[in-house]
């Protein structure tokens, strides 16, 4: 079973949790710079150090581009990564939890994901197979300045966190201005469902530490878990108030009869229509709709474009259709 599929903590509000560590080889330039020799030499290399953990080895400049971007959707590898041209391999290992990707922006991004909020886990995880590939590969470390990476902002422990917020109640009501403002006042960044650069997309939101050269592993970890424990206390709280009304109730249930009836789906409309139905959730209301958070988290995912198939649209849009009617009819039936 894949790391999506699975049940976590504080899954009405959080969809996921992961935590990714930058590194890079000394001796070797970084990958801007790197031509395509010494990046097969780096490939082999990590892959021979990571061998002990028992990953799969994905080579990714022989994949087409629908299975490139099969992964991006499901967050294992960035769009930078997908559409490189450089050697490049992805590690990962069966529930797609824990991966590492050669030769993106830095000679290695070691991942670990996880439902919900878990960051301890995925940082334990994350560092776990750090330790292991440091202990066979030379990383580039300066006594000031810590890990050496490609972009300054990964300098330090080169350690970025990040959860995704599914935050209906809090864009609905505007709350989302003011709480972006906060959340840079204490270092932390808010993008997209993709990351950097990617827009916001059905009510999900991606916060993540901006910095992390001057901090320690266990701060960032504090101050990121310390914000997304407020924010899941305001939009349970404004998701309860929101649910009161009858326009909302209205709204949630129109959101459930189009989700279980529809025989054509795009992704946005999806995507827009789940996050209605999240409103529901957390709220044990017995005059609404109450879906699975696992199934509408997992649904989250495996709704995206290249994970639906099928190359015309209009079949995509339709098996899409089809399997959020199987998911949401089948809970509703157990």
């Amino acid at each position: 079973m894949k790391w999506f599929e699975l049940s976590g903590r504080d899954t009405d509000v959080v969809i996921s949790t992961r935590v990714r560590l930058a590194r890079n080889l000394t001796k070797f330039p970084f990958p801007r710079k790197l031509d395509s020799d010494k990046a097969a030499q780096i490939v082999e290399l990590v892959t021979e150090a990571a061998a002990p953990a028992r990953l799969n080895s994905v080579d990714f400049d022989t994949l087409d581009m629908n299975s490139r971007l099969e992964y991006v959707e499901k967050h294992i590898v960035s769009p930078d990564f997908a559409s490189g041209d450089l050697p490049r391999r992805l590690l990962v290992n069966d529930e797609e939890s824990l991966s590492v990707m050669i030769n993106e922006e830095d000679h290695l991004r070691i991942q670990a994901m996880g439902s919900g909020l878990c960051l301890e886990d995925c940082m334990t995880s994350a560092l776990r197979l750090d330790t292991l590939l440091d202990s066979s590969l030379s990383f580039a470390f300066d006594t000031e300045r810590g890990y050496l990476t490609t972009c300054p902002t990964n300098l330090g422990c080169a350690m970025r966190l990040s959860v995704m917020l599914h935050l209906p109640a809090i864009i609905e009501t505007g709350y989302i201005k003011s709480l972006v403002s906060a959340l840079s006042k204490l270092g932390l960044t808010v993008r997209g469902m993709y990351g950097e650069g990617s827009g916001i997309t059905g009510y999900v939101y991606q916060i993540s530490n901006a910095l992390s050269l001057g901090y320690t592993e266990a701060e960032l970890l504090e101050r990121l878990t310390s914000a997304v424990q407020n924010i899941i206390t305001t939009e349970r709280e404004l998701r309860k108030a929101s649910c009161e009304r009858e326009e909302t109730e209205d709204r949630i249930w129109r959101a459930y009869g189009l989700l279980t009836n529809a025989r054509s789906m795009s992704s946005g409309e999806a995507m827009k229509l789940l996050g209605e139905l999240k409103l529901a959730a957390g709220t044990e209301s017995d005059k609404l709709p109450i879906v699975d958070d696992r199934i509408i988290n997992s649904l989250l995912t495996k709704i995206s474009p290249n994970l639906v198939g099928e190359e015309d649209a209009s079949k995509r849009d339709r098996r899409r259709a089809e399997l959020i009617r199987s998911y949401i009819t089948s809970v509703g039936e157990e």
